[in-house]
């Protein structure tokens, strides 16, 4: 085989990509250059949109210089995989999230492979094209009842900026999952974090109020925590991100809670 690869999850996905691997150039790199186009290049994760049997997907690749991950992969431990594993049990748990279709370890570091989404783009994207007022209610509604379904199932995203938002047939996808985790303590200050990170994007964004009062509504219905008991456990940590954007130089329009 040209590119010599395991796959450690999805066989049926995973032989796919295997054959495909098994095709010129030689080098993993060189044949995510020629085979795949790049979305996004950060961290040394490189993430590019490419066709398998006709289906968008999203092709990640962790490269072993960055990640020494391969043996914790083969024991089931690393990075890669327990994304992977994350995905696959949001979306039992009815979480929006891109579908993983195979994990795949190669000489270079580890592939995986999810189901691309349609349209849209990440929040930051579609809110900057200027959506109706009817639309930006809905995404607002959309990504609290995301939030709220992570939170459910038990997990807290870690790092729940607008990048990490989809907007895609009309629904809000949950992505870049490597920080996802379920929380053992503090549990309440973990989904804090996540409502904070949401609600500071949209003051950056300039959200009206009322529109990201759609989130917050849509997150409390969901989780049946009490409304006031959601802002108070948010309002400290949603201070101390407010601060950091400012640093940063980044323009935060009126508070939105």
């Amino acid at each position: 085989m040209i590119n010599r690869a395991i796959v450690i999850r999805g066989k049926t996905w995973g032989a796919r990509l295997q054959r495909r691997l098994n095709k010129p150039p030689v080098g993993i790199t060189q044949w995510i250059e020629q085979h795949t186009t790049s979305l996004r290049n950060e961290g040394g994760r490189y993430l590019g949109h490419y066709f398998m049997r006709d289906m968008s997907c999203y092709f990640k690749f962790y490269p072993r210089r960055y990640y020494l991950h391969v043996i914790p992969t083969l024991l089931r431990r690393g990075l890669p995989l327990r994304t992977f594993d994350t995905a696959m049990d949001l979306a039992a748990n009815g979480v929006p999230v891109s579908r993983a279709l195979t994990c795949v370890l190669v000489s270079s570091g580890v592939i995986v492979v999810s189901e691309g989404l349609y349209e849209g783009g990440n929040y930051h994207e579609v809110w900057h094209s200027s959506p109706t007022q009817e639309q930006a209610r809905l995404m607002m509604h959309e990504a609290g009842n995301t939030l709220a379904a992570t939170h459910n199932a038990g997990y807290v995203h870690r790092n729940c900026t607008w990048n990490s938002l989809l907007w895609s047939e009309q629904q809000c996808f949950l992505v870049d999952l490597e920080q996802a985790r379920k929380p053992r303590f503090r549990r309440a200050r973990h989904r804090a974090y996540d409502l904070a990170c949401v609600a500071v994007e949209a003051e950056s964004a300039a959200v009206p109020v009322e529109v990201f009062d759609e989130f917050v509504q849509a997150y409390v219905e969901l989780t049946k925590i009490d409304r006031a008991a959601v802002l108070a456990g948010v309002q400290p940590v949603l201070e101390k991100l407010r601060a950091r954007y400012r640093a940063r130089g980044r323009n935060l329009a009126q508070p939105v809670l």
